[in-house]
């Protein structure tokens, strides 16, 4: 994003940045690995309006071409309220747009929070097959999530398309008083 905005390598004015069809979901705390979503943000914090999007492969649904193909046919139908949405508040977000890979979707619903994505995965180090140093080796498992009813993936779970509006920039936590620092 960065190289195609402040380049020469596109002479247009960029007026908004479509990020995906991503192949898996981003849903929840997912956000923060996704190179979807910070394609998206970086957009966003450039002050271009900016969506993310995304097809979780679920109930072993392996018709893949379909689902992105009607994911695309909702973004291009909807843009203009997309582009509405993460223009919102001078681009201080980007939309976030999930779904599951159902045959249908029952319709779409604006999220009220993002979920809590719990992953239990392991990591196996072995010798490469061909005895030239080592490889990792990762396992991961279906994530639970957590959150309220109007969380992205609880909306994805009931067979809607999610949108979601996730602020770009991090948010600081209260830090405890008392606590001291030396030097």
């Amino acid at each position: 994003i960065i190289t195609g905005l402040k380049s020469n390598l596109i002479e247009e004015s960029v007026d908004v940045i479509l990020s995906g069809i991503n192949d898996g979901g981003n849903i929840g705390t997912d956000i923060i690995y996704s190179g979807t979503c910070a394609a998206a943000r970086q957009g966003a914090l450039y002050g271009i309006p900016s969506i993310a999007l995304s097809i979780s492969f679920v109930h072993g649904n392996a018709e893949k071409r379909g689902c992105f193909e009607r994911l695309a046919q909702f973004a291009a139908k909807n843009l203009p309220s997309l582009v509405l949405l993460a223009g919102k508040n001078g681009c201080a977000s980007f939309v976030n747009v999930n779904a599951f890979s159902f045959s249908s979707w029952n319709g779409v619903r604006l999220t009220g929070s993002l979920a809590v994505r719990h992953y239990d995965d392991s990591v196996e180090i072995v010798h490469k097959p061909d005895g030239d140093g080592m490889q990792s080796l990762f396992y991961g498992k279906e994530p639970l999530s957590s959150g309220t009813q109007d969380s992205d993936y609880s909306v994805c779970a009931e067979g809607y398309i999610s949108v979601s509006g996730v602020m770009v920039e991090p948010v600081h936590s209260e830090l405890i008083d008392g606590i001291s620092f030396s030097l």
